[in-house]
């Protein structure tokens, strides 16, 4: 049976000035975040990337294993740039935390685009609610652990620019806030389907924003069903029985 290798990984979708919703997770037995301070110095490196390869953070959240942001790069490979520059430079601090060394990450980070003006909400308060403090007096609500404070409290947040869609949610500061807060997110599935589309690299948002991105991109990526297709099982435990089948005939007759 011949070697068929190793399957390639699925090339980033990426495109300029279109957000992207980002999971970074530490590696097996690494914490991330253990309080505060650490909080506050990984968001300042993020903020500070961003600056320096031209992108914007939208929202944000923090929980002890895991990072999750919403993101746009004003140039291709931008969030690629930032995320590499911030992760080496808080990967150093950890390790002098811990006393520790090797990496601090799980393999590369986890990314989509993002479109339509209600996805981009939805995406938004999935981040902030994703938010899971290491502290037993911190709040998932309040910064630094995520940006909700700053879209529903008008509380100032270093580094974080409001996307269009949250900028027309109302003529004031106030009535964006109210809005925001008063706004549902809908079913579960919400947020399990940016989870998978997340995981595989696939656009999510509006059959308006698919198209659009498809005519720029040409074919997009769509999300693989959970689990093995049944069909694709059995073809393979038949080929697989065959080839055993016929060398084991093979070896019987030879003589």
């Amino acid at each position: 049976m011949p070697w068929i290798g190793p399957v390639p990984r699925r090339p980033r979708c990426e495109h300029p000035h279109i957000p992207q919703h980002v999971i970074q997770r530490s590696a097996p037995g690494r914490s991330l975040f253990e309080g505060h301070c650490d909080v506050d110095l990984y968001l300042s490196l993020i903020g500070e990337a961003c600056i320096k390869q031209g992108c914007d953070l939208h929202a944000y959240a923090f929980a002890t294993h895991e990072v999750r942001l919403l993101i746009t790069g004003r140039a291709e490979g931008a969030v690629t740039a930032m995320l590499h520059s911030s992760a080496q430079q808080f990967t150093r601090y950890a390790n002098r935390r811990d006393r520790s060394l090797g990496t601090l990450w799980y393999g590369r980070y986890q990314s989509c685009l993002v479109g339509g003006a209600k996805y981009v909400l939805d995406a938004c308060q999935l981040v902030e609610q994703s938010a899971k403090p290491a502290v037993a007096d911190g709040s998932a609500r309040h910064a630094p652990w995520s940006s909700y404070a700053c879209h529903a409290h008008g509380q100032a947040v270093p580094w974080l620019t409001p996307h269009a869609a949250y900028v027309q949610l109302g003529m004031s500061e106030s009535e964006r806030q109210i809005r925001y807060r008063q706004r549902a997110l809908g079913s579960s599935e919400t947020g399990a389907s940016l989870l998978r589309h997340t995981q595989q690299g696939c656009p999510w948002g509006s059959e308006r924003f698919l198209q659009k991105l498809g005519r720029a991109m040409g074919e997009l990526p769509s999300p693989r069903p959970r689990g093995r297709p049944r069909r694709v099982l059995g073809t393979m435990l038949k080929s697989l029985s065959l080839f055993f089948l016929t060398s084991w005939a093979t070896v019987v007759q030879t003589p």
